[in-house]
């Protein structure tokens, strides 16, 4: 049976007043204004950008915190330790401005990691990198958001295809508040507090590809005789729109093109009206083309 203040009115709702993370610029445009106990997944292929990411945003969630007297990211390091590779991930997005602010466990276990987010004055965000690496379970993971409500947690995980790899990570994607895929160094978040603006891991990496692709579609145009367009965000679909065609996959029921947003139509498959799951699932995957930075229309 439900305690009193479990339920509450829309009036005291709408008055509720939330610790919130004091994001600006880029960052707040990003993930919008979470709350200090935010949960989020960052997931991707390997050697595509995660680590660096998740470096960069560590350190802009440390220095948020430069006027308390304690650290403010514990960063579970189950794949590097405390290896040369994370020291030279440290050197190069610039820990050292934030020194004493974030702290690296060497593979910390569930249960050392709880005692740790216990402890009395110790780290206000955790994260563990990786979900895969540690073993971390979905129930594991809830029970540390049932123990420790106020602090940020971010899930490190892999992927295959466009899903999180671990059948534990995809229930967590669902549950957290902040899901951010990370692809050719481009970072797409889909965040409940707002932003959803995509971010540039690597501007100069994203400007080389595009001119790789470009050149090679001029070299295949010249050689064939045809006409190329060459679509970017995922063949001309934009990283909200693809956040809803993704949900809608994961539905796993036969989809129409009415069903999904007008800015995906032009990808739909010509003549085709409706999709099973599976060919749906299958025409998604082929959307991640090109995660470049706009459309650039080949041929005369």
């Amino acid at each position: 049976m439900p305690r009193l203040r479990d339920i509450i009115g829309v009036g005291e709702l709408l008055r509720k007043e939330y610790r919130t993370l004091p994001f600006e610029g880029s960052w707040a445009n990003h993930l919008g204004y979470p709350e200090q106990g935010f949960t989020a997944l960052i997931y991707g292929p390997s050697g595509e950008g995660k680590s660096t990411y998740t470096a960069r945003l560590c350190k802009y969630l440390a220095s948020l915190f430069m006027d308390t007297s304690t650290a403010a990211v514990l960063y579970n390091s189950h794949e590097e330790g405390h290896g040369r590779s994370i020291q030279k991930l440290a050197e190069r997005e610039g820990w050292a401005e934030v020194a004493g602010k974030i702290t690296i466990g060497d593979a910390l276990d569930f249960e050392a990691l709880k005692k740790r987010m216990g402890t009395k004055n110790t780290e206000r965000i955790v994260v563990i990198d990786s979900l895969d690496f540690m073993g971390l379970t979905y129930r594991q993971w809830q029970e540390l958001r049932e123990l420790y409500p106020h602090k940020g947690l971010i899930i490190i995980a892999w992927s295959a295809g466009m899903q999180p790899y671990n059948e534990h990570a995809k229930a967590i994607k669902y549950a957290s508040m902040i899901k951010v895929r990370v692809s050719q160094f481009m970072a797409y978040p889909t965040s409940r507090y707002g932003g959803n603006v995509p971010y540039n891991i690597w501007p100069d990496w994203a400007d080389h590809m595009g001119g790789l692709v470009g050149q090679q579609t001029r070299n295949n145009r010249a050689a064939q005789g045809r006409v190329f367009v060459l679509q970017k965000e995922a063949l001309g679909v934009d990283s909200r729109t693809f956040s809803i065609l993704e949900h809608i996959g994961s539905l796993g029921v036969a989809v129409k093109k009415t069903d999904v947003p007008k800015g995906a139509h032009k990808c739909w498959p010509k003549d085709t009206k409706e999709m099973a799951a599976a060919d749906y699932a299958a025409w998604l995957s082929e959307l991640e083309v090109a995660d470049l930075a706009e459309t650039e229309v080949v041929g005369g």
